[in-house]
């Protein structure tokens, strides 16, 4: 069983979507520290 076999839509769904907020976030941080 391979590691991709484990990996589901849902799962990389939710890898994106909090890849995306913590992009965001660091955006608006620096934005603030700046």
């Amino acid at each position: 069983m391979s590691l991709l076999d484990q990996i589901t839509l849902p799962t990389l769904l939710e890898l994106g979507f909090f890849l995306i907020v913590v992009g965001w976030a660091k955006t608006v941080w620096f934005k603030g520290v700046f």
